[in-house]
């Protein structure tokens, strides 16, 4: 039997987005930088003005110490571009030096799309599709992709139906050992949750909590297509710093493609990036789920990018359909190959599936 201190992470501060994602960009930067003597962090926007109280001012400091002091500058009057909850990170007396735009402007960048999952936590809407912005289909080759989506949609519906049916049961109580032990095989083999030998263990109590907490989440039907060898990630089963095992959205950038067995595993990968997503985005009661209690802060991760011809480093925040999505249910399904039809440059626009 697990304690509450090994289900429950204990953070810096009560905030996914105003605590726990700066400790981890801290800690990001601090590995990029060893060599600071101390570090100057300015808070602009909503981070500055509610700082205090998140104790995001407490987690920075925890995140750099390593390294160097840290001088913390509160800026709530002025708002980054992009987005409200920025952040601006300076190594001082390092060798390397903050990527500037041509005119000598500093460069911001939304740190990827996982910013997007508080725009789609400001919804608050029951069902939702995401599809990926470079994901083109002619609306003569559309009839394939509409198909599908009903089918994702549809799909989604079904496990919610059963899956609020037994919320509803372990809500009251009223679950004998019998009805635990089908609500356990339902999220088994049909929302693909992985549930450990050691909850056979559990008294009756004890299994009404796990279960209720495991199928209390938002839950996601995804689309994948198969490999053919698209730039990317992929859809994998991954065990998190608590042996918990699931299956999530890896990006090509979150592998440790110098671990000859990581990328062993990622070669061998069978299926691509989600085409479609179908959310849903309320619980069993119909109220909206708060989408950022469900972000994984440690799947941040450090990109390599390119603006005007120059290479540089970026920070990104847990992507959309990755560490954003981490601790939802996810059901994936294969589609056809016809419902991916990528356009990354002016000439994939030369592909037979876009003529």
């Amino acid at each position: 039997m697990k304690s509450l201190k090994e289900i429950y992470r204990i953070g810096k501060g009560p905030s996914s987005s105003h605590t726990m994602g700066p400790m981890k960009a801290a800690q990001i930067y601090a590995q990029r930088h060893p060599e600071a003597k101390r570090f100057e962090v300015t808070l602009y926007g909503s981070l500055a003005a509610t700082g205090k109280g998140h104790m995001t001012d407490v987690a920075i400091t925890e995140g750099l110490k390593p390294v160097g002091p840290v001088d913390i500058i509160w800026n709530a009057r002025e708002r980054l571009p992009y987005h409200p909850n920025g952040m601006l990170f300076k190594a001082i007396d390092a060798d390397g030096n903050l990527f500037r735009e041509k005119d000598g402007k500093l460069l911001f960048r939304p740190g990827g799309h996982g910013a997007l999952i508080e725009n789609l936590n400001d919804l608050a809407q029951e069902i939702v599709f995401v599809k990926n912005i470079d994901n083109i289909v002619p609306e003569t080759k559309a009839k394939t992709t509409i198909i599908y989506k009903k089918v994702l949609a549809g799909l989604l519906l079904h496990l919610q139906q059963q899956t609020f049916e037994y919320l509803d049961m372990l809500d009251e109580g009223s679950v004998g050992e019998e009805e635990l032990e089908k609500i356990i095989q339902f999220a088994k083999t049909q929302l693909m949750i992985d549930i450990p030998e050691f909850v056979n263990d559990y008294n009756a109590i004890e299994k009404v909590d796990y279960l209720y907490n495991k199928l209390n989440r938002p839950m996601r039907v995804c689309g994948m297509v198969k490999n053919e060898g698209e730039p990317g990630g992929g859809p994998f089963w991954v065990k998190n710093d608590d042996d918990e095992v699931s299956l999530q959205i890896i990006e090509s950038s979150q592998i440790d493609h110098g671990n000859a067995a990581q990328e062993a595993i990622f070669k061998a990968s069978t299926h691509f990036n989600p085409v479609d997503l179908v959310c849903g985005c309320w619980n069993y009661k119909g109220e909206a789920f708060n989408l950022t209690d469900y972000v994984d802060p440690n799947t941040g991760f450090v990109s390599n990018k390119s603006k005007d011809g120059r290479e540089l480093r970026a920070l990104e925040l847990p992507g959309l359909w990755n560490g954003a999505m981490a601790d939802w249910i996810t059901v994936f399904v294969e589609v056809p190959i016809e419902t991916f039809n990528p356009v990354k440059t002016v000439n994939d626009l030369l592909r037979p599936q876009h003529q």
